[in-house]
């Protein structure tokens, strides 16, 4: 006779790409922001993009059963895997983190599971990635009998890295978690990546800055030209030199990155907004003595407009594009660092 599967709160092991110990389970923004920041934005922070959550085991078979908040699995341009699924990762010491699988949704209430790849002896270390366009309540794992899941030490928060920015950073249009191009990169440098991305509602609000300026990561990456094409070169300008103000002045010795528009395949009518985005930032007396770095966007989803889905929304291949773009430029900075 089968034995029922021992079940284990996700909580329980080792959670990642959360900011705020204070945010509800499988969030990204604390309580405090609600009524405090966009209503949009606020809405958005209930989604998981970029949560994810690590353990060890001997187990050989994994198995998962998750909760969502919407029944909206997919959407017309993004596939469910991406929107509603969980993906699997293994720590594979000869070829780091390696997918293993996605476990795709059903509705409300889902199961999976997954048959775990042979690594040879010792315990292997496991990485889990909850849904980007779309939010957990709940989230369960199991391994097979007597092989228990066991949390890992946690990630530090001096480690971490800080992307903001839009549907883009958000994960919109990845096939499935682990390929939004923050968690690509969290995986390049082996650091906890906080997410907060917000599709449609990267636009540089002042209560949303001072709120990211609550964390303390080794870096904040800023990706929010997308979403602010409807401001004129003053506003647009104001927000971003506002923005750099107000991180800088909170934390004056993490380093800033911000990310241009995509310009290539036909689309260099953004220039504008690039050169716009510098200039409010190089022209800020008090940051000209402070680490400063700018992605280019020439190239910044390739040259062959096979990057994206819609013309706008990378697909799997413009999301490993942008995060090699980005962990060129993260990968300068931190070793200036010595981190």
């Amino acid at each position: 006779m089968q034995r029922a599967l021992a079940w284990v709160d996700a909580q329980t092991l080792t959670m990642g790409g959360q900011g705020w110990p204070s945010a509800e389970p499988f969030t990204r923004l604390p309580n405090i922001a609600k009524g405090r920041v966009p209503e949009s934005v606020w809405g958005l922070s209930r989604d998981s993009a970029g949560i994810h959550c690590d353990f060890q085991t001997h187990a050989t078979v994994l198995s998962l059963r998750w909760t969502l908040r919407s029944d909206s699995l997919a959407m017309p341009h993004m596939p469910a895997t991406g929107v509603s699924g969980i993906d699997i990762y293994i720590q594979d010491p000869r070829r780091g983190w390696t997918f293993v699988a996605n476990v795709r949704p059903s509705g409300l209430l889902n199961e999976g599971r997954v048959i775990l790849p042979p690594l040879g002896g010792g315990k292997r270390r496991f990485r889990v990635y909850l849904p980007l366009y779309n939010g957990v309540s709940k989230l369960e794992l199991s391994g097979n009998e007597g092989m228990p899941l066991e949390p890992i030490a946690p990630h530090r928060e001096e480690n971490a890295i800080v992307v903001y920015g839009t549907s883009i950073a958000q994960g919109g249009c990845a096939s499935r978690p682990g390929n939004a191009w923050p968690s690509m990169v969290g995986r390049d440098f082996g650091r906890s990546v906080i997410n907060l991305g917000f599709s449609g509602s990267g636009r540089m609000e002042t209560e949303v800055v001072e709120l990211i300026g609550q964390l303390n990561p080794a870096v904040f990456v800023v990706d929010c030209l997308r979403n602010m094409g409807s401001f004129s070169k003053t506003e647009l300008k104001m927000r971003v030199a506002r923005t750099a103000v107000l991180l800088s002045t909170t934390h004056p010795k993490t380093p800033l990155v911000f990310v241009d528009l995509d310009t290539d395949g036909g689309r260099d009518r953004y220039a504008d907004r690039n050169t716009w985005q510098r200039d409010a930032v190089l022209s800020l007396p008090e940051l000209r003595s402070r680490k400063l770095a700018f992605v280019n966007g020439e190239k910044l989803l390739g040259t062959d407009n096979e990057g994206t889905v819609d013309g706008v929304h990378p697909n799997d291949l413009g999301m490993r594009r942008q995060a090699d773009a980005v962990s060129a430029v993260l990968k300068r900075i931190i070793r200036k660092q010595g981190q």
